[in-house]
């Protein structure tokens, strides 16, 4: 959303999210959520939701997921070549930019129908799913779900298994230059893997940052009482992106009073990230 130029403030979702409003939300921030959706049923889904129904069940159109299985088979008409690889994604594109889609669906199977080309490496399919659905743009209102789909594509191939793909990260860091939009299919694909090398670097880079917050909060934690809840909270944070008392005073089983001492015994490794004096978050 914010490569679109959407801004919601991470606090406002999350709060949307638990259902704690302290205001009724705004359009974009009632987007966000929707989309936040998207990507959780898509982290448990599989290859059965890199087709129509998959797409129609992550966009919210329809409320039934396609059943478990492989992915269907969706090929664009004029693509059957002997090509394999690079040209056969190259031929590809040639048909897909003609504009012959009159239809969302169809709009969103000629897109994923790039995943079908023989001879051509994951990730390579990945950047051109992604830049297919950006010629395409199927779905104008749920633009997201291209990059959410390279993502699946990517988990569904065993490529990156610990998760989706974070490709957006790298999208917000580094915008797609207007003059990309009218280059070569070569100049468009190098810069979406290029894309998948920023998101990487990204991620590792956060991946460092959590590892010395653990360090941190795991010595804080360490000693106290026998019934010390420390290294719990320690264990929960890690695991959990943001924590609010009542969260924690579910998975501790502990009242939200105590869970809001615990979290001043982590002062200086748990940071809130409202601003507020009610409903607070808190984040490593």
């Amino acid at each position: 959303m914010a490569a679109d130029g959407a801004l919601v403030h991470p606090e406002d979702l999350i709060l949307h999210d638990l259902g704690t409003d302290a205001r009724p939300p705004e359009a974009s921030v009632a987007k966000a959520r929707q989309l936040l959706h998207a990507r959780r049923k898509a982290h448990r889904g599989g290859p059965e939701l890199l087709s129509w129904g998959g797409v129609a069940w992550l966009a919210g159109f329809v409320r039934q997921a396609p059943p478990p299985g492989a992915r269907p088979t969706t090929r664009l008409d004029g693509t059957r070549t002997a090509a394999h690889g690079y040209a056969a994604v190259a031929t590809y594109f040639e048909v897909l930019s003609k504009g012959d889609s009159d239809s969302p669906r169809a709009g969103v199977e000629d897109c994923l129908g790039v995943l079908d080309l023989a001879g051509a490496p994951p990730l390579l399919l990945a950047a051109a799913l992604a830049e297919a659905w950006r010629l395409v743009d199927p779905l104008p209102r749920q633009r997201p779900l291209g990059l959410l789909a390279a993502g699946l594509w990517l988990k569904a191939a065993g490529r990156f298994t610990a998760g989706l793909f974070p490709l957006e990260v790298a999208l917000r860091r580094r915008p797609m230059p207007g003059r990309l939009a009218w280059a070569t299919i070569d100049e468009r694909l190098a810069f979406w893997l290029g894309q998948f090398g920023l998101a990487a670097d990204l991620e590792l880079e956060e991946l460092t940052r959590l590892g010395h917050q653990k360090t941190r909060i795991e010595r804080k934690a360490a000693g106290g009482r026998r019934n010390n809840r420390g290294p719990d909270l320690a264990r929960l944070a890690v695991e959990t992106p943001v924590l609010t008392t009542e969260a924690i005073a579910r998975a501790l089983s502990i009242t939200p009073q105590a869970s809001l001492q615990l979290v001043r015994r982590m002062d200086g490794v748990l940071h809130e990230v409202t601003g507020r004096s009610r409903y607070r978050v808190w984040r490593l």
